[in-house]
């Protein structure tokens, strides 16, 4: 008699869910595919489990193989835009956060310098 029954909406991670590709572009299992064995948390992330070509248990982030769910706006676009909106905006807030840090120090010179003490030479 069991005490408890196996949940009915969670995956089991135990079963093979066929073939994936690594997709992650300088990996050097980039383009080769592999029998999924399971995939699931594993040192702090979501990791797949598969067989090498020697027969050893080996594992990889999910964001680097096919399993991953591609990013909508990728899919969307299909190639058509070189950046998404978001990663635009975030390089957007960097270069002015980094241009304040230029000006804030071209300022600080200035003042180390005496340059903030001229106010002007008349001929």
């Amino acid at each position: 008699l069991a005490l408890w029954t196996k949940s009915s909406i969670a995956p089991d991670g135990d079963v093979a869910r066929g073939a994936f590709r690594v997709v992650h572009p300088h990996h050097p299992l980039s383009g080769q595919q592999f029998d999924l064995i399971s995939q699931g948390q594993a040192w702090g992330e979501d990791r797949v489990f598969f067989r090498d070509a020697g027969g050893q248990l080996r594992s990889m982030p999910t964001g680097w193989t096919s399993v991953a769910m591609q990013d909508p706006f990728v899919v969307v676009a299909a190639g058509r835009s070189l950046f998404r909106l978001e990663d635009l905006i975030a390089l957007c807030a960097l270069v002015r956060d980094l241009g304040g840090q230029e000006a804030k120090g071209r300022g600080e010179r200035e003042e180390r310098e005496g340059a903030g003490d001229v106010k002007g030479i008349t001929p």
